[in-house]
């Protein structure tokens, strides 16, 4: 997979308009381990909490607590966006992950619904989530992906209301 353009079709008369693209493959795979829940740890560091994911592809480093603040290790992990500071390397492209902020871009509710076999995605700049207007809220638009030996013609088509989410307190 060596990418996709996102379009999005605002009305019926209108044709369907860029709205990001992402050039680089996903680092992505899946937890063999459950990532605890717990409510308290929110805007604080989890240094308790570990989880252990294996990749598809790709590959995970460690970095500084600083650096997470700054904005590195952003993962998607079953339906909470987190970030990590220690990405330990266990062998044949499994990882022990740890030191964590939970929750982040308003996924506090799925920190408590982890389960083996989440799915992992670390979300590279180019895959973080889209900026919307704020004209759009609530108001379903319909969405297409187009990859690489696909033309905006042939995409599915995906109907979706941007709800806003991670601009909740």
């Amino acid at each position: 997979w060596a990418g996709a353009a996102i379009y999005r079709k605002d009305s019926d008369s209108a044709g369907y308009q860029s709205v990001t693209s992402a050039t680089q493959q996903a680092v992505r795979g899946w937890a063999v381990t459950v990532l605890a829940g717990q409510a308290d740890v929110l805007n604080i560091f989890d240094h308790v909490n570990s989880v252990e994911v294996v990749l598809q592809n790709g590959e995970l480093e460690s970095v500084t607590e600083q650096a997470v603040l700054s904005g590195s290790n952003i993962a998607y992990l079953g339906g909470e966006v987190l970030q990590f500071a220690e990405a330990e390397y266990l062998g044949e492209g499994r990882y022990r992950l740890s030191t964590f902020l939970r929750g982040r871009f308003g996924t506090e509710d799925a920190i408590v619904i982890h389960a083996e076999m989440d799915d992992f995605v670390l979300l590279t700049p180019d895959l973080l989530p889209i900026r919307q207007s704020s004209d759009i809220i609530g108001l379903a638009r319909e969405y297409k992906a187009v990859t690489e030996h696909t033309t905006l013609d042939d995409a599915d088509v995906v109907s979706f209301a941007y709800n806003a989410r991670r601009l909740r307190p």
